[in-house]
């Protein structure tokens, strides 16, 4: 499968799909024909590349989507993995979680007030 192909499949660019193999996030991509630069995409790229996606819409960047890649679906899991990635990301969600949920309170305390828009600015902005 050529790289146009892939990204019209997934809605991504050539770029992003060049990106993507140059950080080592895609498998099977050869070069069949000595006469030309064109390189084949093994099929199973379309699905690599919509889960990229999916994990970069959900707060990985792309070195974390290549570690769940070399750790979950190339390697196997592991406890290594388990044990510290994980570990780091659960840690880092939980905080965001409590931090929108502070920002959820003080919105919520700013439509609730009327016009009086005194001290929110502080509260959003937090301790100095």
């Amino acid at each position: 499968m050529k790289i146009g192909l892939i990204a019209e499949k997934t809605g991504v660019s050539r770029d992003t799909i060049r990106l993507y193999e140059k950080m080592g996030l895609l498998t099977g991509v050869t070069r069949p024909h000595k006469y030309n630069n064109y390189k084949e995409y093994a099929e199973s790229n379309v699905d690599r590349v919509k889960m990229i996606i999916t994990l970069k819409r959900l707060g990985l960047s792309l070195k974390e989507c290549k570690k769940v890649f070399d750790a979950i679906i190339d390697k196997g899991y592991n406890d290594e993995f388990k044990n510290t990635f994980l570990a780091c990301k659960l840690k880092e969600i939980d905080s965001k979680i409590d931090e929108l949920k502070q920002l959820k309170n003080i919105l919520k305390q700013y439509m609730n007030s009327g016009c009086d828009n005194e001290g929110i600015i502080d509260k959003i902005k937090g301790p100095e």
